[in-house]
């Protein structure tokens, strides 16, 4: 074994493979293995491991279940009424295709929250086993092991995310793959293992492009700790131009259009980066819930003491580059879980190791249990809304809420006073997540066609020549005056507890005497962020 090539603690780090080998099946001897094998080695790592122990596939069947029986409440997320209304592209001004086409597929299919949820649980449940993996491969023992897969099947932010079907949701098991093949190229020294991550971050890019500050961050990591004779190996190098190859249509497309996400992002920059400065530092103690927090601190600490793992300190100082990174850039506070999570697999190698009394262990076990508990509580929708703690802290809870309330709101102000011309009148709506929720259960209640102007739906067509009057929901009446000969504001909307959220309160406004044509009305209306 060279000097580079150091034992991890639980299993020997395999020395780099210089060629094909004959594997053998554990217990028959030498020989080949069969196709089933072969694949559980690539997707395991190894294939001498034993089988991942029953109680794991316990755990994410358990998760599974909580999730599934949840998933129908509170209702759509805005994200997803936006997704399952925009018409298929290979991208959008503000994201890559696939979670919209997913969501957009499911809809159609089976147009309910339980439906399209389910794809959302099957991922979350998908990045738990990586998250055992990536504790396996740190030498985790099967206790370790089944710690990892009960942590992170209910952390608080995976869980909050897994509850919809979002871009983040997509990027769960995605981005743990991309921290396990780079885990293994690093420790095993075999670098064919970049090619692997190669292809999931080409992959990723048509989910979300942030997948290139997660590699980038990770790239920084090895510069600053090692091992640093990976970034100019060859298989590397494959391994990006891979990522490269496979994003290339995404990329043409954002080039053709003006690189709009660029634009985009620049936009929610100026109007997040407060938010974020707050928001993240303060969720970031309990991103994985508050009491984990001693799991993944242990993760740390190991990382340092181990000279074992010393080839893989590099998640250290990337998840402190990354955080400086989301202070200018303004991302969502809950970006820095895909690193988070991995020092949390991590972590759960020297706490099982630890707990070797039943003292210890029972003290691990209520750590798990009050922290499923606590998250549970705060990310499922296990009380109504306007009783449950969720809505003080879950900006995705509310964001779920009383959209049918408001949708009748706005048909009862259409009903009531909007111009009776047949066809003259379209409802406006000044947030994609209106435009969604009327797209949804509007015409049910008797309302026109939906507009926004908001990031994507702007891009699409305006409303037709022949509509002259407008029932506008989450537009100021001043924004309206100038275009239309008369506009009343007649309410606003009101979920009826007084829960503050972004909707409430936003106004209806009815306009009749359309003056300009609608290019010009939709350059006023049309914004991003």
């Amino acid at each position: 074994m060279t000097a580079h090539q150091e034992p991890v603690e639980g299993h020997p780090i395999m020395p780099p493979r210089s060629g094909p080998e004959v594997e053998t099946t554990p217990g028959t001897g030498a020989g080949p293995t069969s196709t089933f094998d072969r694949l559980r080695a690539a997707l395991t790592g190894r294939a001498e491991h034993p089988r991942l122990s029953r109680w794991i596939h316990l755990i994410v069947a358990l998760q599974f279940v909580v999730m599934t029986v949840y998933s129908a409440g509170y209702g759509y997320q805005r994200d997803e009424l936006y997704f399952r209304m925009l018409p298929p592209a290979w991208g959008y001004v503000d994201q890559p295709p696939f979670t919209p086409f997913l969501v957009r597929t499911l809809s159609h299919l089976s147009d309910h929250t339980w439906s399209i949820r389910l794809a959302a649980t099957l991922a979350t449940c998908l990045a738990t086993y990586v998250h055992v993996l990536i504790t396996r491969e740190f030498g985790g023992s099967r206790r370790a092991q089944v710690l990892s897969a009960a942590a992170y099947a209910f952390a608080l932010v995976p869980l909050s995310l897994g509850h919809n079907l979002l871009t983040a949701t997509v990027d769960l098991p995605l981005w743990g793959l991309t921290a396990l093949f780079i885990a293994r190229a690093t420790l095993r020294g075999d670098t064919r293992w970049w090619i692997a991550a190669g292809v999931v971050i080409g992959l990723t890019t048509y989910n979300r492009w942030l997948i290139i500050a997660f590699v980038l961050v990770l790239l920084a990591g090895i510069v600053l700790t090692g091992p640093r004779n990976q970034l100019t190996d060859r298989n590397t190098w494959i391994g990006g131009g891979v990522a490269l190859v496979l994003a290339l249509p995404n990329l043409w497309w954002q080039a053709q259009h003006g690189w709009p996400q660029l634009t985009f992002g620049m936009a929610l920059a100026g109007s997040n980066n407060a938010d974020v400065r707050r928001g993240m530092w303060s969720l970031l103690p309990i991103i994985m819930g508050p009491f984990l927090l001693p799991v993944w601190a242990a993760g740390i600490v190991a990382l340092f003491r181990r000279p074992a793992w010393r080839r893989a300190r590099f998640f250290v100082p990337a998840l402190i580059i990354f955080l400086l990174m989301m202070v200018p850039v303004a991302g969502q506070a809950y970006y820095p879980v895909g690193l988070v999570s991995v020092l949390l697999a991590i972590g759960c190698v020297p706490v099982a190791e630890w707990a070797t009394t039943m003292q210890r262990r029972r003290a691990v076990a209520g750590l798990l249990a009050a922290n499923a508990l606590t998250s549970v509580v705060f990310d499922l929708p296990v009380l109504p809304i306007e009783k449950s703690p969720t809505r003080y802290v879950n900006p995705l809870a509310l964001d779920a809420s009383f959209w049918p309330t408001y949708v009748r709101q706005v048909a009862d102000a259409y009903e009531a006073y909007s111009p009776k011309n047949p066809g003259t009148t379209v409802v406006l709506a000044g947030d994609y997540g209106e435009a969604g929720a009327i797209d949804r259960f509007g015409p049910a209640m008797g309302l026109p066609s939906v507009y926004s102007g908001h990031n994507t739906l702007g891009w699409l067509a305006p409303p037709p020549n022949t509509a002259t009057a407008v029932v506008a929901v989450g537009i100021p009446l001043t924004t309206l005056s100038d275009h239309f000969l008369s506009c009343t504001q007649v309410g606003r909307l009101d979920n009826g507890y007084a829960i503050k959220m972004y909707q409430q309160g936003q106004p209806i406004v009815v306009c009749d005497g359309r003056r300009d044509p609608w290019p010009t009305i939709w350059s006023d209306l049309a914004h991003w962020g």
